[in-house]
């Protein structure tokens, strides 16, 4: 079993989005079994299906009609009710000793860049965010080792699943330190994996505080993105068309 687990998740269906995140938590499996008993112990006390952000925002897009169904419940009181919830599970992850890693990417500027070496190392979007979250992750860990064995484990999203797979595969081929660390691969049900959630959550807000700045780069991240970063300790990265230029001019 490995000591240090990665958990991820995209947001912005990357031939769809023009932006695409890739996000989650690096953390200890000890820490990752305490805070998923605390999530879940979260969702008993207000009785919710398992949290995806998306469905909250827009209970109409569950296929399941879970989220429908809470809406209908709590009725007049819907929006008061789930900003409160939302809160608290924030809090779960800010109270936490797990740590936010992974990207948001201007999928667009990226798509629009011209043909480079460290173009056609990143391949594409998706591919630019996972290597985020993993090389983030192993840094985050190597302040206390470098040795331990790393896991990935990925939301199980038939659309992606394959994807990503072939993707890591390209990681490991490209970068020996991954192929070095990652001693395993999982794709999950959230479910059962209550950091998907997590994963969810801040891959939701990441994605959604960098289309803010792109109509306004000195607005302020949300109450929400503050706790899920550990008040900005941990911050994904944003590769915006300014970022992306940059690394492109510095990897030829």
């Amino acid at each position: 079993m490995a000591h240090f687990y990665i958990y991820g998740d995209e947001s912005g269906k990357l031939a769809k989005s023009d932006f695409t995140s890739f996000c989650g938590y690096v953390g200890t499996n000890p820490e990752f079994d305490r805070v998923s008993h605390e999530w879940n112990s979260c969702r008993l006390a207000w009785g919710v299906p398992p949290m995806h952000m998306s469905c909250i925002t827009d209970p109409t897009r569950d296929k399941s009609g879970e989220w429908q169904k809470v809406q209908v419940e709590w009725g007049s009181q819907w929006e008061s009710k789930r900003d409160l919830m939302l809160k608290e599970f924030a809090a779960v992850i800010l109270n936490s000793n797990i740590a936010c890693v992974g990207a948001v990417v201007d999928s667009t500027h990226f798509r629009e860049m011209p043909d480079s070496k460290w173009k056609k190392e990143m391949r594409d979007p998706l591919f630019l965010g996972l290597w985020t979250l993993l090389m983030d992750g192993l840094d985050k860990i190597d302040r206390l080792s470098t040795s331990l064995s790393v896991a990935l484990i990925l939301d199980d999203d038939p659309e992606n699943a394959k994807l990503c797979y072939d993707l890591l595969d390209g990681l490991k081929n490209q970068f020996p330190r991954v192929r070095q660390r990652i001693s395993a691969i999982t794709f999950g049900d959230d479910k059962e994996y209550p950091a998907l959630q997590m994963a969810d959550m801040i891959a939701f807000e990441a994605r959604s505080l960098m289309v803010q700045r792109m109509a306004d780069k000195n607005v302020e991240p949300s109450t929400h993105f503050m706790a899920l970063t550990r008040r900005l300790c941990h911050q994904p990265k944003f590769w915006s068309a300014e970022f992306l230029d940059k690394l492109a001019r510095a990897n030829g």
